[in-house]
């Protein structure tokens, strides 16, 4: 029973992910993420506490109700974001605004990232490498 509650959770949020990075990519596509990579709203740096779901071939992550995700600013325009229960942090990451409380990013190492926040409500989904991420929280 968990483990299809993390698996329905990790594919809505992919499918949400996808959509985003999807929804913003054009003809120019890289040249348009380097012209519009915004600042996070403040009230997205800091940690929030939710469901967590991280899968790698055979490793699966599944925490449903203390799982964390940690959003730091690293740099100009640059964030990572670092989880709990040992699921391998997001690096190095720009966002370009998808849509209102929406963002994306696409990243030169084939990751994928999409983040919508509502109020203190963080939801996070990612791919890289074969790897996916799933997260849903709040501050």
């Amino acid at each position: 029973m968990k483990v299809s509650f993390v698996s329905a959770l990790v594919q809505k949020v992919m499918l949400f992910a996808f959509v985003c990075v999807l929804s913003s990519c054009g003809d120019k596509e890289e040249s348009k993420l380097n012209n519009s990579v915004v600042d996070l709203p403040s009230n997205v740096i800091g940690t929030f506490t939710g469901n967590l779901s991280y899968t790698n071939g055979s490793t699966i992550i599944a925490n449903d109700d203390d799982g964390k995700a940690t959003v730091t600013k690293t740099g100009d325009k640059t964030y990572s974001i670092t989880f709990s229960d040992n699921a391998p942090a997001l690096t190095n990451l720009k966002f370009e605004a998808a849509s209102s409380g929406s963002y994306a990013t696409s990243g030169s190492d084939g990751s994928t990232a999409g983040m919508t926040l509502s109020s203190s409500n963080l939801s996070i989904g990612a791919t890289k490498n074969g790897a996916s991420w799933g997260f849903t929280g709040t501050k």
